[in-house]
């Protein structure tokens, strides 16, 4: 956590830090965001993801 927020620029992937939690950004990859903390997680997906995904 002390390394973050962690910028990847070839994959464009973000992870940062987001209350209690962890978040990573990964848009190109269809996932806007990932959070999660030491209780929950949650999975938000780009809008062109919509309807490709199940769970």
């Amino acid at each position: 956590i002390s390394n973050l927020p962690h910028h990847h620029l070839k994959a464009k992937i973000q992870i940062r830090p987001k209350g209690k939690g962890i978040s990573v950004y990964a848009p190109s990859q269809g996932l806007q965001e990932v959070y999660f903390d030491k209780n929950s997680w949650t999975v938000k997906v780009v809008d062109w993801m919509k309807g490709k995904t199940c769970g």
